[in-house]
């Protein structure tokens, strides 16, 4: 826009011009030239009946807003708050879930207290049951009594270790229930403020993004409905086969596998035969597990089952105690030894609990002089001040797992730099290079894991269909430190969307 130089003000109607080219109102230039015939700018020579009159266009940005317009305004903005009340409904639905949801995770954590602290109470009695035992003469009817009170010892950890794993499962449910209406609910402010509209000019409004908020909403019910469902014959497919290492002990293990098989759809072998497809087993210095790995047959230990069993789903073994251990009960590492686990979290103080349990060791939760080793996810606490007092080794949980896998090492090597970082991100994870032997027969199964993405199709013009896009990942086991993980094959489907130009998408890895 131009202005006047001698009153300063916008050039509108009425502008004449100078010859030399500048640009005055008419009323201004006449009175200057009245008192001077010049230029007002450059002083320049100036006639009265040299001046220019010039016609100016139209300037859309100084026309008045119609009265249609500013109904067309009103409705509109009516309109934005019916929208904002039945947002805000929406968004008190979505608290109410959030606390119901709150309420199941703090009750669920008291029943998991009541159990683990039974658990605690019988763990004791039969530890002070077996070392009376152990210092009084045995006899006959003694020795049956020590076997069956191990045979309900070993049962009553594989129940516990089985409640847990449910107790997990569910509570991880919870929590991605929880994640996912807390998410909907720290977005709903943006999706709101995220309708932009601008005063039009003559009789156009603009509105941006009015169907966002809508397209996010349908999107969230989808990705709730994606939840994977569970099938209680999902077992239907597997014939399994219990290989009994415990010869000494009595049947009820045996029976306690049996039945939760068969209650999942499952059926158990009576022998060794080409249409087993899953060995249960602890160890595989076995003939029948020897066997079935020549015949490519899955081997997998009863805490595999009982994880899978909490999941309702067929799954390959994704922890390292779900894979027999390379040796023999006659020649376990770790025989006698004691060891403590300290600092971790309950579920992971779970998993190294069995599997420091299945190599033979006897594991506490403090340490004294008989102490040979301890097993922690940092060095802070009492304990571990202790520890370091008595000179006894401190490692992380890697110690145990490539022990568990069939590493040669003991506890002379706790001192490695492997043992001594503490800063892990999965140590629980399979080695596939350590057990690839054990993973061929599971090289056409993986883990299904749900994975949400929101985004718009790229290299897509600006008057093509949008899309809302769901991700199913699968992510195949990788092996620690430097191991090649399994590459991943994608495949899509579309869903279309409702009300609008967009679809859902997902993908299984």
């Amino acid at each position: 826009m131009f202005s006047c130089v001698i009153c300063n003000e916008i050039i509108g109607e009425s502008t004449y011009s100078t010859p030399c080219g500048h640009l005055y109102h008419f009323r201004c230039i006449m009175e200057w030239l009245n008192r001077s015939l010049t230029c007002p700018t450059c002083r320049s020579s100036v006639l009265h009946n040299n001046l220019i009159k010039l016609f100016m266009p139209q300037d859309k940005r100084y026309e008045v807003t119609t009265k249609e317009e500013l109904d067309l305004l009103v409705k509109k903005l009516r309109l934005l708050g019916n929208k904002n009340m039945n947002y805000n409904s929406i968004f008190i639905d979505m608290k109410n879930k959030i606390n119901e949801s709150q309420d199941a995770i703090r009750k669920s954590n008291v029943d998991y207290e009541n159990l683990y602290e039974e658990y605690r109470s019988t763990r004791d009695r039969l530890e002070n049951f077996i070392s009376a035992e152990m210092n009084t003469p045995k006899n006959v009817s003694t020795e049956e009594k020590y076997q069956l009170e191990k045979s309900k010892n070993i049962l009553l950890k594989k129940e516990m270790y089985e409640l847990q794993s449910i107790h997990l499962a569910e509570l991880n449910k919870l929590k991605s229930e929880l994640s996912l209406l807390q998410s909907e609910e720290a977005d709903f402010p943006s999706k709101f403020n995220d309708i932009n509209y601008e005063q039009p000019s003559t009789s156009k409004v603009n509105f941006c993004n009015k169907n966002r908020i809508t397209e996010e909403i349908q999107l969230s019910k989808l990705q709730l409905q994606l939840n994977p469902s569970t099938v209680k014959g999902f077992l239907s497919d597997c014939h399994f086969l219990i290989v009994n290492e415990y010869k000494e002990l009595n049947s009820d293990r045996l029976y306690f596998n049996e039945q939760r098989i068969m209650e999942h759809g499952g059926t158990v072998a009576n022998h060794y035969s080409n249409k087993v497809t899953h060995l249960i087993c602890n160890s595989q210095k076995n003939n029948e597990v020897v066997r079935g790995l020549s015949d490519h047959k899955k081997c997998v230990t009863d805490y595999w089952l009982s994880d899978i069993i909490s999941e309702k789903k067929i799954i390959k073994p994704w922890l390292s105690h779900h894979l027999p251990i390379p040796y023999s009960y006659d020649n376990l590492p770790c025989e006698d030894n004691q060891i403590a686990i300290v600092n971790f979290n309950k579920n992971e103080y779970f998993k190294a609990k069995v599997m420091a349990e299945i190599l033979g060791a006897c594991v506490t939760s403090n340490v004294s002089n008989s102490t040979h080793i301890v097993i922690s996810q940092n060095l802070e606490g009492g304990i571990i001040r202790r520890a370091l007092t008595l000179e006894i080794p401190i490692v992380n949980v890697l110690w145990i797992i490539d022990l568990f896998l069939g590493e040669k090492i003991g506890f002379h090597d706790s001192n490695k730099t492997k043992y001594q970082q503490y800063e892990l991100s999965d140590p629980f994870s399979i080695n596939s290079v350590r057990v690839s032997h054990l993973m061929e027969a599971w090289k056409d199964c993986s883990s299904n894991h749900i994975k949400f993405v929101s985004n718009k199709v790229a290299n897509m013009p600006t008057s093509a269909k949008r899309m809302k896009t769901c991700f199913i990942h699968d992510f195949s086991k990788s092996g620690n430190n430097n191991d090649e993980s399994e590459s991943n094959v994608t495949s899509a489907i579309t869903i279309p969307m409702e009300n609008d130009n967009t679809s859902s998408r997902y993908s299984t890895d």
